[in-house]
């Protein structure tokens, strides 16, 4: 017995019935497996709204997403063929891109049938017993009824009736039929047909659950035919989890592609590093390479290489001993990101909510920005003043400075923290300009260790100004004057 409080679904004009797993109506009947039913069920229940894969694939078969993704293909596709329905113009179960499916027929319940009460059956009146008959006498003129012969015991070796009982004949026209019917299954296995239900579905070792969950299509692979198989570049909606101190993709992935290995049985064979190529990984490629190609992935001789121009991705190049084909990359992984890839929570290296506490106040700070065709984003780089961001040896609060970029998803410090008493100690040694950040900053892959430089600026041994300078890999020396605040 079923642990709901019902006992049969109408769907539209079917019904299922909870207990058989019987879909039928008037004229047509289907016995559902229970995988299939507790799937036609779970979307019942939502009738109307999507219910996702992963919902489906947790309650029919235990979040085992290994079996579940192909076997809950096969029950959407014995569904329809049950609701004689289509996926491209679905009356009953549509397919709702990316996310699972969705029942368009409206439900109704129907209960269990209340069954009488066996306990205390019902009072039946005594039977009347039927009087006896007097014996009929027999007229003085009647006729005597003939004697009655013994009847005449069959020998054990009687011979049987020329035709079986029909309880056996029955028997036998059934067992005719099932044997027909196994016949034609094992005919089915072997030869296939048109209407059999979809084989387990590989691209290049992913199944076809996985690949629309990543949002991989093949059909759009760009690839290219080897002795072995084919190899090449396949890209998905929602392939990578990217998070860097760059980047920080949503939490259902982001675009990204991939240098696939595919033998002739369509088995998967990793690449080199097995690195997804998301516009991070792409770009820290093109940093060092102005035009020209990257190797980044090899196998048996098939080459992958990425294709620079102006230190941005622009395509992959595919090769082999015979033959080779460049494949285009879409917008999203050839486009520098600025600022889009900031963490908002973050301003300079310091949390906005902290802010207010530290005395700083963002409008009042000097900042310099600059682009480097280069670098991932936007080059931001300031002098960050604080009324009470740093204290003195007695941990009173006091003003102090620091030079801080805004170039990755948080920003960092570059520089010590400078209070006024300390920057007025370097200019007392009489230098006009003094470096606050020896040590340079951050472009170790073009070996040029000073990109980013921020000065003191002394007049009559007293600090006068802070000066921001970039020197850009590709471009002029960019440079911003900064006010002090004492």
């Amino acid at each position: 017995m079923s642990d709901r409080d019902y006992e049969e679904m109408q769907i539209g004009e079917w019904r299922i019935n909870v207990e058989t797993n019987r879909l039928y109506r008037e004229a047509a009947e289907h016995q559902l497996s229970d995988k299939v039913c507790k799937v036609l069920l779970a979307l019942a229940e939502n009738p109307g709204r999507t219910v996702s894969r992963e919902t489906l694939i947790q309650k029919v078969w235990n979040e085992n997403e290994y079996v579940g993704e192909q076997a809950l293909n096969t029950a959407i596709w014995q569904l329809r063929k049950a609701f004689n329905d289509s996926s491209e113009a679905p009356e009953y179960i549509e397919t709702i891109p990316k996310k699972g499916y969705r029942l368009l027929k409206e439900v109704s319940i129907i209960p269990y049938a209340p069954k009488p009460d066996l306990a205390s059956p019902s009072p039946t009146e005594p039977m009347q017993t039927p009087a006896s008959e007097p014996e009929a006498k027999t007229p003085d003129n009647a006729m005597e009824p003939p004697p009655v012969e013994p009847p005449t015991q069959a020998t054990p070796y009687t011979t049987t009736p020329s035709h079986p009982p029909q309880r056996k004949r029955s028997l036998i026209v059934g067992g005719s039929l099932l044997l027909l019917a196994g016949v034609a299954l094992i005919v089915k296995l072997i030869y296939g047909r048109e209407d059999a239900p979809p084989a387990l579905v590989y691209w290049c070792g992913v199944d076809a659950g996985r690949m629309e969950r990543l949002g991989i299509d093949p059909a759009s692979a760009c690839m290219l035919e080897t002795d072995q198989g084919q190899f090449g570049l396949a890209i998905g909606e929602r392939m990578a989890q990217i998070s860097s101190s760059y980047y920080q993709s949503a939490d259902t992935g982001d675009i990204a592609g991939d240098i696939f290995f595919c033998e002739s049985n369509h088995k998967r064979q990793g690449h080199k590093n097995n690195t997804l190529l998301n516009f991070v990984t792409l770009k820290n490629h093109c940093m060092t390479q102005k035009d020209g190609e990257v190797d980044i992935a090899e196998r048996s001789g098939a080459r992958a290489s990425l294709v620079c121009v102006d230190y941005l991705p622009q395509s992959i190049h595919l090769q082999t001993p015979t033959a080779e084909k460049h494949c285009a990359l879409p917008s999203a992984l050839t486009m520098n990101h600025p600022n889009a890839i900031k963490d908002p929570d973050y301003w300079y290296g310091v949390r906005r909510d902290e802010l207010a506490d530290l005395g700083i106040d963002e409008g009042a700070s000097c900042l310099l920005n600059a682009e480097d065709p280069t670098w991932i984003d936007t080059i931001e780089f300031g002098w960050i003043w604080g009324a009470r961001r740093c204290t003195d040896s007695s941990s009173n609060p006091v003003g102090c400075g620091v030079v801080s970029h805004n170039a990755q998803r948080t920003g960092a410090t570059v520089s010590d923290f400078f209070t006024q008493e300390q920057l007025q100690s370097r200019c007392a040694a009489g230098a006009g300009k003094i470096a606050l950040t020896p040590a340079g900053w951050w472009r170790p892959e073009h070996k040029d260790k000073t990109s980013l430089d921020a000065y003191l600026l002394c007049e009559q041994q007293l600090p006068k100004a802070i000066q921001l300078s970039f020197k850009p890999v590709l471009g002029d020396v960019v440079e911003k004057t900064c006010a002090l605040y004492f």
